[in-house]
């Protein structure tokens, strides 16, 4: 737990050091000047904002279509006829390959060129 809770200890002290401290050597972990430049340049300078937006917007887009597709993937799923053997065979979701749903999404994505949301352009 130690080693975790200081991985974060040393993230946030880190930003909000000036960018000569957060480079010294040896660092310094508890005397250090505080200021907050890295926050206002990250505001200002860049579209954090619209960045995040777009984040939100892919997130629940994705989730808006895996809750409307998720009944199809139960059809999918259920027992099919009888194997030779007499076991039951079934589409599993750890057997079923990533590829066949992965790869029209990539040239799907490619061809509207959509590597970006629309407002990240």
């Amino acid at each position: 737990m130690l080693p975790t809770i200081f991985v974060f200890y040393w993230m946030i002290t880190l930003s909000l050091k000036p960018q000569v401290e957060a480079t010294a050597y040896p660092p310094s972990f508890v005397r250090f000047s505080v200021t907050t430049a890295g926050y206002r340049e990250v505001f200002t300078k860049y579209p954090f904002f619209l960045y995040t937006w777009n984040s939100l917007v892919v997130a629940t887009g994705c989730t808006v279509l895996g809750l409307a597709v998720e009944p199809a993937g139960r059809l999918l799923d259920r027992p099919l006829a009888p194997a030779a053997t007499g076991r039951w065979s079934s589409w599993s979701r750890g057997s079923f390959p990533g590829s066949p749903i992965l790869i029209p999404w990539y040239i799907f994505f490619f061809a509207i060129s959509g590597w970006s949301t629309p407002t990240a352009r």
